[in-house]
């Protein structure tokens, strides 16, 4: 019997995605990818595979996931399985440097951005740029090692001791510093070629803007929420400018569900930043919104679709 594989190296985020492939009613199986053998010289099982292999897996002590799900993924290309964020996107989750390529070559405009490898690489790449500047891994995930850096003396320190996250590649980007018109940026939410909506992301506590329920979960259990103001606000009246060359991306990397992240700034000028091949969603927003279960949240518009992708293939 034909049916829907996610296949994922975090336990965590697949509870939501649990409850929604339940509701409506297919058969799934998780398939953990954190580790395991691929045999080339089996085939493979029908069905919908859908990729939720994440760029921040080695924050988790899952090192080798990514090489372990490039080759599965391989594996099921070579079979002509029904793929959903293959290969090509799994190479660009991994990779910032790819993304802005691919976002550049459609028209879109993203920071100012050099890529450095080694020490003396990083304190030379921002010679003639305006402080401030970010400092990121072109591999991480979250947000996590995301610095913001003040001045070319910081950033002499930051790359003389080499505290800074080269990431699993030991590639690192050094970026214009974009500032926010009003403190957020906007994530927005594409599944099956369509936006699904978008959502204010509130940057005043930091760069890990993870929308997961699960990232809100502190080292105790607790749940954690911000004191100020909702970190996350779903907008129901914005269409991002760039809408048609993010569709342009999606559908020449086969990526069918995604999250893409912009900024505006002062002047209004938009800034495309980060494409999220692996995308979570904060059920407080959407309760907010009004999109509960009933009325289609963002997980359950992911397992209706896989439900659509089965039903196609089987039909």
């Amino acid at each position: 019997m034909s049916k829907i594989y996610i296949l994922h190296e975090n336990p965590q985020w697949i509870g939501p995605l649990r409850v929604a492939l339940q509701s409506v009613a297919v058969p799934f199986e998780f398939w953990d990818v954190s580790a395991g053998c691929v045999d080339f010289g089996a085939t493979p099982p029908r069905g919908v595979f859908y990729s939720r292999m994440s760029a921040s897996a080695h924050n988790r002590g899952h090192d080798d996931a990514a090489s372990y799900a490039a080759a599965l993924l391989a594996w099921l290309e070579s079979h002509n399985r029904r793929v959903i964020n293959g290969l090509r996107g799994l190479d660009l989750e991994l990779s910032k440097a790819r993304q802005y390529g691919a976002l550049m070559a459609a028209g879109v405009r993203v920071p100012l951005t050099r890529v450095a490898v080694g020490r003396e690489a990083v304190a030379a790449a921002a010679d003639d740029m305006t402080f401030p500047v970010v400092l990121k891994p072109n591999r991480g995930g979250k947000g996590l090692g995301v610095q913001k850096i003040d001045s070319a003396r910081a950033l002499q320190h930051i790359s003389k001791s080499g505290d800074y996250d080269a990431g699993p590649d030991g590639a690192v980007l050094i970026q214009q510093y974009i500032e926010s018109a009003d403190g957020y940026i906007v994530r927005n939410e594409y599944i099956g070629g369509k936006l699904l909506y978008s959502v204010r992301v509130d940057t005043s506590t930091g760069f890990e803007l993870c929308p997961a329920d699960a990232c809100a979960i502190d080292e105790a259990g607790r749940l954690v929420r911000p004191a100020v103001r909702e970190q996350f606000e779903i907008l129901t009246d914005f269409r991002p400018p760039d809408d048609d060359a993010y569709l342009q991306v999606l559908a020449k990397y086969n990526i069918d569900i995604a999250g893409i992240e912009l900024i505006l700034d002062r002047d209004g000028t938009t800034y495309t930043y980060d494409i999220n091949v692996n995308t979570n969603f904060n059920s407080d927003a959407e309760s907010r919104a009004g999109l509960d279960k009933s009325h289609g949240g963002g997980m359950l518009a992911i397992a209706q679709y896989l439900r659509h992708e089965l039903q196609h293939l089987t039909d």
